[in-house]
């Protein structure tokens, strides 16, 4: 009898998170945003994990938009109408 290694996938907030958290990440966001960071990464965690369609998204393009919103001061709730990540 053969066994086989299912591969584990990482649910894609959980990887998001992750992605935030690495080091050269952190410091990118901390030296763009300085003391606001940590309200910042909660934000844009909180956006990703309320929609499905970017959570498909790439990592990367997702925080570069989120921070081109943020260096605009615009807050990243789409129910507030300020700004909408697409």
């Amino acid at each position: 009898m053969t066994t086989e290694i299912q591969k584990k996938q990482v649910h894609p907030v959980v990887a998001f998170k992750n992605y935030l958290n690495s080091p050269l990440v952190l410091q990118e966001v901390t030296k763009r945003l300085g003391k606001n960071s940590g309200d910042f990464t909660n934000s844009v965690i909180e956006l990703i994990s309320g929609n499905e369609t970017l959570q498909k998204c790439n990592p990367a393009k997702l925080l570069q938009c989120a921070l081109k919103a943020a260096s605009l001061h615009l807050p990243l709730n789409p129910q507030l109408g300020k700004s909408y990540v697409i």
